[in-house]
């Protein structure tokens, strides 16, 4: 998962228009959410 996220991330910085940014952003903050609910389940 943190790969992917961080694999996002850097499409996110070369993409230049504005509906595939609008997409990535919004897969980078579904992917933090499900990331974030892992680390939950593991404390």
């Amino acid at each position: 998962m943190q790969r992917k996220l961080n694999s996002l991330r850097q499409a996110r910085i070369t993409a230049y228009d504005a509906a595939q940014k609008f997409a990535l952003e919004e897969q980078i903050r579904e992917l933090e959410v499900q990331l974030e609910e892992v680390k939950q389940q593991l404390q």
